[in-house]
């Protein structure tokens, strides 16, 4: 008799606390999101205050003038990419950074993956879905792993190039800003 009791006090409680708990959708986080190359970057910001600010210590060079589109490198090794800028109206509406630049082993590419997955969290970034998507031609193939966690996602990019001068494979992890719909 005494365990039914247990039971149905028990069963009471779990449905007297179930009923105060309210269960919502994830929120949006309180922190704004935002990037960093060479200075914390929030979708919006101004073109031209952002290209003067990373001028100042990075190689800041336009790629085209339709997208307005940027690649910030490092001064002294132009070949070694900070991030990737996009502009419309003359607003950053895509920011991506690299995490890495080929060349790393399998602890740097954990520690990159590690650093890139930290920045989501500490933004409060923890409700976030994944897809893996592929793309082929008889040139190449490459595969992405994308978290997206709000305006932000971390992207692991693949590519197997299988022939030409650049034949071989390469693995990059970006931390990208957007507010396009397709980049």
């Amino acid at each position: 008799m005494r365990p039914r009791i247990l039971a149905i006090i028990l069963l009471a409680v779990t449905q007297a606390a179930s009923a105060q708990v309210k269960i919502t959708p994830a929120t949006k986080p309180s922190i704004e999101a935002s990037i960093w190359i060479g200075m914390s970057l929030q979708l919006g910001m101004p073109r031209d205050a952002i290209i003067t600010k990373l001028s100042e210590n990075y190689r800041v060079t336009k790629v085209q003038a339709v997208p307005d589109d940027w690649v910030v490198a490092e001064k002294s090794n132009p070949e070694i990419w900070e991030g990737y800028l996009g502009f419309q109206g003359g607003k950053l509406t895509y920011a991506s950074r690299s995490w890495t630049q080929g060349q790393e082993d399998k602890y740097a590419f954990a520690q990159a993956l590690w650093g890139a997955m930290s920045q989501m969290e500490s933004e409060g970034q923890h409700s976030c879905f994944f897809e893996v998507p592929t793309t082929r031609s008889p040139a190449a193939e490459i595969r992405y792993v994308r978290f997206y966690c709000g305006a932000k996602r971390i992207e692991i990019m693949l590519t197997n190039v299988l022939n030409g001068e650049a034949k071989g494979q390469q693995v990059s992890i970006s931390e990208i800003l957007s507010s396009e719909a397709l980049r």
